[in-house]
């Protein structure tokens, strides 16, 4: 999975699916096209199965102007892409600054 910030500013996820006949990976496919606010720099990402359906779903932790938020998508096997962008925890950075945050993978 790879997340790229192109120069208009927007973002997209593109996932490299495994090809099992080739036992090598297949063309890039993007399965979440981001916003033109999303600044990858100021982003963490993880991945982990956060709605327990067996796939693994992107999360992130994000630095805006004054706060920082969560973020998650669910991945759909239906559509093999990402689903939702739903907002989570939001905190004012004057209370919570991004800089010692790590967002941790989760590891059960």
């Amino acid at each position: 999975m790879i997340w790229y910030d192109y120069d208009d500013g927007s973002d997209r996820v593109s996932t490299m699916f495994a090809e099992s006949l080739k036992d090598q990976f297949g063309s890039a496919k993007v399965t979440l096209d981001g916003k033109k606010s999303w600044d990858i720099k100021a982003t963490q990402l993880a991945t982990g199965d956060f709605n327990g359906d067996g796939y693994d779903d992107l999360a992130a932790l994000r630095k805006q102007d004054t706060s920082i938020q969560t973020w998650t998508w669910n991945w759909s096997g239906a559509d093999a892409a990402f689903k939702g962008g739903v907002a989570g925890w939001t905190a004012p950075t004057s209370t919570y600054p991004y800089e010692p945050m790590k967002l941790v993978t989760p590891y059960n």
